[in-house]
């Protein structure tokens, strides 16, 4: 059965022109000049007048681009529950492209920001979490999910002098990644590239540092089945074996911006259980407290949600239904 899901996968990705055009402008170099003139009219134009640019694109990426509009909308509709009509489910799939390409206009900013402009714009409360965590002494796994402005977030750590390492998306071809991540490292945030994570991850953990997961990417077949909004999904494991191996508590949190262009902060309490020496049932147990927090925020903010790939399995067979 998993085969089968991993195989319906595959075929819709085969006729997703958009992903295809995308994958051809990357190899292509042209999505890094876009990169590099974006930094500099992001830098140059209004920021009020960005976003209305931003929200603009987003509008025509969700009319456009077929396969993700179908993704976003089911699930959307999974999230707001059987009680939203299809029109509140558009618009919160609508809102998300949006959001999305406001937050590209952050992170073209990056370059511009100082230490300063990033501490006096983003306002993070629950810190004492994250200080009682790291006094354990065993690190931290720091959980969030492609929400809200993951790279602020994490940048805000850096920027608090909080040590913190993200495990990131290789981008390609080499070019192109280099520069995506050299906006994350300007700003004092330390990074891994997923396919070199391995050891790596334990060595951020050993020197009693934080370490950033994204952890809402669909692993059909090779992942822990949790519910998650009433329906199971498969999510990776990696969050909650590496605590319960380490003794590296997890903590979750997120940064959004606000109506008047702050970014508001939340850092959760840390996600624990009692262990019970049966490491498999652990770790279901654990990632499935884990999405259970992180749920909370997709339910208050769901347009600051960007899943632009189905999560749900059933979905993902039907092709999401209406679009």
């Amino acid at each position: 059965m998993a085969a089968g899901w991993q195989q319906e996968i595959k075929v819709t990705q085969k006729v997703d022109a958009g992903t295809r055009l995308v994958d051809l402008a990357n190899h292509l170099n042209l999505t890094y000049w876009l990169i590099v003139l974006g930094n500099r009219l992001a830098l140059a134009i209004p920021r009020r007048v960005s976003y209305a640019i931003a929200s603009f694109i987003g509008d025509l990426a969700f009319l456009s681009w077929r396969e993700k509009r179908l993704a976003t909308v089911a699930n959307m509709r999974r999230v707001l529950g059987p009680g939203a009509t299809e029109a509140r489910v558009r618009r919160a799939a609508q809102l998300s492209f949006r959001n999305y390409l406001k937050y590209t206009v952050d992170f073209l900013r990056f370059p511009g920001l100082s230490a300063s402009d990033i501490k006096n714009a983003v306002e993070i409360t629950g810190w004492e979490h994250l200080d009682r965590a790291l006094a354990r002494g065993k690190g931290v796994i720091f959980v969030g999910i492609h929400f809200g402005h993951f790279d602020w977030g994490a940048a805000a750590l850096a920027v608090f002098t909080y040590p913190v390492t993200a495990v990131v998306d290789t981008f390609h071809p080499a070019r192109l990644n280099d520069l995506i991540q050299r906006h994350r490292t300007e700003k004092g945030l330390d990074v891994i590239q997923l396919e070199a994570a391995g050891r790596a991850v334990l060595r951020v953990l050993r020197r009693r540092e934080i370490l950033g997961l994204l952890v809402d990417k669909p692993v059909p077949g090779a992942g822990v089945c949790v519910d998650f909004f009433g329906a199971p999904i498969e999510v990776p494991a990696g969050a909650a074996t590496l605590s319960l191996r380490t003794g590296a508590p997890i903590i979750a949190g997120h940064v959004r911006r606000d109506d008047d262009g702050r970014f508001a902060g939340v850092i959760y309490p840390p996600i624990e259980i009692q262990p019970t020496g049966d490491l498999r049932q652990d770790v279901v147990t654990l990632t499935q407290r884990m999405m259970d927090v992180l749920s909370e925020m997709v339910s208050l903010y769901p347009e600051h949600w960007y899943m632009f790939r189905h999560l749900w399995r059933a979905d993902a067979l039907t092709d999401g239904g209406a679009g």
